[in-house]
């Protein structure tokens, strides 16, 4: 069986994390929008037709905002928030204090200390949590202060709130509460857990070529240590790479590699494994039947493609190409990978001697 190698493209595997944040706040959306369903129909059963219809309202902008939430993910925290609020201070004020429907203020409160941890994850900015917070607070005195005076905001309910009605609905307010609360928890842990696959995907990742770099190289080694199928080890080389910088600069340099560790990028997932090695050299490894011939292969065609690559040098208003030298080996039954990684090496070297841009094969 082959090797499946998790980290094997880092544009891939960031995009896999950062569809794991944006699941995140696509739940929240999710949960919010189930809430409001749930209320509608309370208030419904119970006839409080401005709550009804500004449920409504609610419902429609969850809706709106679980499809387009990837457009802004800003607006998406700030419109969340200013709807609770506003759903919190109608329900308190027509309902009375008893319902308990400023506890979701508390609520509010904890969406933006999540969002606003994942913003800074994700560098979209700070939200200012410190700002929000304090306008919740005042909304709490604010509602707590009309309740206190018994403002007859109750005028415009067509039933009356009786104790039981207010219990319902506190009860269901703190069940709600409580389930916010366990998942922000859960998201607190699953937010840790994505960090760390992060900081790994970066630690093993090469920044400039965005391929996996040495370190990871050695845990694949790792890996291969015990098996028992066949195994291909190519390094790859660019040939007179100090030219190139000394000639046209280290940012052209950089466009060489780039190109380069993108051909290997495109095939890897399919055909091998590639790492930047160190320099100007790429490791590739191959495991399965038939591994060696088909690393080969592949690595024949990229050194053909390389080659016919034009190059642009813009200080100078100059075109030019580079070619590469590539040595492999398959491993011998029995040899340890750094035996094959020495023969493979050996394989490079003698490619540069017998006049580069040529892929040497060790068959000792």
């Amino acid at each position: 069986m082959a090797f499946m190698f998790k980290y094997s493209v880092f544009d891939e595997e960031n995009n896999r994390i950062g569809i794991k944040y944006r699941r995140i706040f696509s739940d929240v959306n999710l949960a919010l929008l189930t809430c409001h369903i749930l209320l509608f129909l309370l208030y419904s059963f119970l006839a409080v037709k401005q709550l009804m219809f500004l449920n409504i309202f609610s419902i429609v902008l969850y809706s709106t905002m679980f499809i387009w939430r990837e457009k802004s993910l800003k607006l998406f925290i700030l419109f969340s928030y200013c709807e609770v609020v506003l759903q919190v201070s109608s329900a308190t004020l027509i309902m009375g204090w008893n319902c308990g429907f400023w506890l979701y203020l508390f609520v509010a409160c904890a969406m933006i200390f999540l969002f606003d941890y994942l913003f800074n994850c994700e560098k979209l900015g700070k939200l200012i949590p410190a700002f929000y917070y304090t306008l919740a607070f005042l909304f709490f005195i604010g509602l707590r202060v009309f309740s206190v005076n018994d403002f007859d905001f109750k005028k415009y309910y067509s039933r009356p709130v009786s104790s039981g009605i207010e219990t319902t609905f506190l009860f269901f307010n703190a069940l709600v509460l409580i389930i916010f609360f366990t998942y922000f928890f859960f998201c607190t842990k699953k937010i840790t857990q994505i960090m760390e696959e992060k900081l790994a995907l970066v630690a093993e990742t090469d920044a400039l070529t965005n391929l996996p770099n040495r370190f990871k190289m050695k845990k694949v080694f790792d890996n291969f240590s015990d098996s028992n199928t066949d195994i291909a080890i190519s390094i790859m080389d660019i040939d007179d790479f100090k030219i190139v910088n000394d000639t046209y600069g280290h940012s052209v340099g950089d466009d060489v590699l780039c190109e380069l560790a993108k051909r290997l990028r495109e095939r890897q997932r399919l055909h091998f494994f590639s790492c930047r090695w160190g320099g100007e050299e790429f490791l590739l490894i191959k495991s399965g039947d038939n591994a060696f011939d088909q690393l080969n292969v592949e690595l024949e065609k990229i050194r053909a493609e390389i080659s016919t690559v034009n190059f642009y040098s813009e200080e100078d208003d100059n075109f030019f190409n580079v070619t590469i030298s590539i040595g492999s080996a398959l491993r011998k039954s029995g040899e340890r990978l750094s035996d094959t990684l020495i023969r493979a090496d050996r394989s490079l070297y003698r490619a540069k001697r017998m006049g580069k841009n040529q892929l040497i094969i060790n068959d000792e």
